[in-house]
Formats: C-alpha cells, structure tokens, sequence
C-alpha cells in the first residue's frame, strides 16, 4: 500500500500556447516532473526531459502505452512517484480525442488537475503548421528558407480549434490560462 500519493495533473491545449515554457517552469521545482507528450509518437515515448537510459528505451513501456494507456501512465506515476510529490505531463487536444481509451482514463481521475492553456489570438496559431521546405538559397546573411503549407490542413487545424476547446473543457474541471 502507498503511503503517499503524488498529485496529478495535465497540461492541456494546443501547438504555441506556451506549454513548453510552462513545463520548464513547473521542472524548476525540485517537487514536480512535468513530462512532455507521452503520447505524441507512434514510435517513442516524448519524455521531452532526461530519463533513465533504460526507461526511456522501454520497449515493454512503449507496447504498454499503445495496448493499455491507463496501465501506462499508472506506471509511470508510480515509477517516479518516490521522486516528486506532483507528477504530469504535456497532452493536446488531438492526443486525447484521437485515443479513447487515454480520454475515459483521464475523465475517471477525480484528483487530475488539468492546466488548460488556451491561446487567445488564435489567429497567430495557424503559423505553426507552415512547413520549412529547406533553403532555396545560400546568402551572406545565412539560408533563406521557402515556407509551404497545406491550407486544407491548416484550415482543418484552425476551424477545428474552438470545437476542440469546447469539447475537452466540457470534459475537465479546469484551471484556465490565456496566452
């Protein structure tokens, strides 16, 4: 029986909302572990802070995570529950709503603290889904880079956004944070 259980949270929202910058502060507590997101890649597990050489390597971890996302992330709290005494991590809108099993797990945890972050100019958002096709030129300032995008997704990604946040605020009791 565990003596002592490690508060709960989540990072919740979406690309540039300052979830990063957020984590590195809440890592700056000797306390907390504020993971990146766990569920980002198919293929790795996104710790996005130094782990354990032979827990990030897992591959029990990474089959545990993609069979059984519950039983993922209880081992992974009790993993790193002797180390902090408030243990989270980063998941966007897309992660949660694309993986049921991982959203009925999350909605079950009465003592999750869910940090919302919301963006709210959401038109500077879109920028992000730009993509770099690589330098076009080499100038004495540097490389100058072609920027493309796919206006289907970012139109899909923007026109999605409100729906996202309506629906998963109406899941989580939630702390808010506007950017």
């Amino acid at each position: 029986m565990d003596l002592y259980k490690p508060s709960r949270f989540i990072i919740l929202g979406t690309a540039r909302t300052g979830s990063n910058f957020l984590r590195g502060l809440l890592n700056s507590h000797s306390q907390i572990t504020a993971f990146g997101e766990l569920f980002r890649d198919a293929d790795k597990i996104g710790w996005d802070m130094p782990i354990d050489e032979e827990i990030s390597k897992s591959s029990n971890l990474l089959s545990l995570r993609k069979q059984d996302p519950a039983r993922f992330l209880e081992r992974v709290f009790n993993m790193f529950a002797p180390l902090a005494r408030v243990i989270g991590f980063k998941i966007f809108y897309y992660h949660a709503e694309s993986n049921n099993a991982l959203l009925q797990y999350l909605q079950r945890q009465t003592e999750l603290k869910v940090i919302h972050l919301k963006r709210q100019n959401t038109l500077r958002q879109p920028g992000h889904f730009l993509l770099i096709d690589g330098p076009t030129q080499r100038g004495s300032r540097g490389s100058h880079f072609r920027c493309s995008s796919n206006t289907m997704n970012v139109s899909r990604n923007f026109n999605g956004l409100p729906r996202h946040q309506k629906n998963l605020t109406a899941t989580f009791v939630t702390i808010h944070i506007t950017r």
